[in-house]
């Protein structure tokens, strides 16, 4: 199995774009086009090292690794990607961001959002470990209406420690470590988000308040 510990590069990812969009890589490609190169050592809060879930040799492509959508302050919107269908197979999805209505709050810049104001949104994954950019970062939403963020793990490589096998060692990484993790979109180390894990599901949910990059780690 693919050695499961690679680590997320803080450079950006590709710029952000003002149109709708839903781009993929080429089969094999390591990075979206404006993607920096992977980096295998980076520290999470604390000074540990940060290992990022990287999706399966077998796990199918995902509709879309880039996609931009318009959201209002005045309307709720939802964005969901899954992964491309298979025979026989209901392959499910990777991650759903939810936005209510009025949850906007301010522009990076620190202004607040008009009544009916609204705002491009784009969404890159990395194509090869479970790994999202959102964009404009900095973007922030009222604490009392949250963005909702959900992200499955079904087509990870659970292969955790390295070992070459996945076995109750991989489960308890599983059960006492995995966690939601984001990078502050101003700098520092990645940080532990709360979020709810369903493990029988193999997803998270946590709410946002302000747009970064977000991983599946331990």
């Amino acid at each position: 199995m693919r050695r499961s510990s690679l680590l997320i590069s803080m450079a950006g990812l590709a710029a952000f774009v003002a149109c709708m969009d839903a781009t993929g890589p080429d089969p094999g490609s390591q990075a979206l086009d404006g993607m920096a190169p992977w980096v295998r050592h980076l520290n999470a809060t604390g000074g540990s090292q940060l290992n990022v879930l990287a999706m399966a040799d077998d796990s199918p492509r995902l509709e879309t690794y880039q996609t931009t959508f318009k959201a209002c302050k005045n309307k709720s919107q939802k964005l969901q990607i899954g992964y491309l269908p298979k025979p026989d197979v209901v392959t499910g999805l990777f991650l759903e961001l939810e936005i209510p209505r009025y949850s906007l709050y301010r522009w990076p810049s620190g202004r607040w959002f008009g009544s009916r104001e609204c705002v491009w949104i784009t969404a890159t994954i990395d194509p090869d470990n479970m790994v999202v950019k959102f964009e404009p970062e900095g973007l922030r939403f009222r604490s009392s209406k949250p963005a909702k963020l959900r992200m499955w793990y079904t087509y990870a490589d659970l292969d955790l420690n390295g070992d070459g096998v996945v076995d109750h060692k991989d489960e308890e990484i599983i059960g006492e470590d995995l966690s939601l993790w984001r990078l502050p979109h101003d700098g520092g180390a990645w940080q532990k988000i709360g979020s709810v894990h369903y493990e029988s599901a193999m997803q998270f949910k946590a709410s946002l308040t302000k747009f970064s990059h977000y991983a599946v780690a331990h």
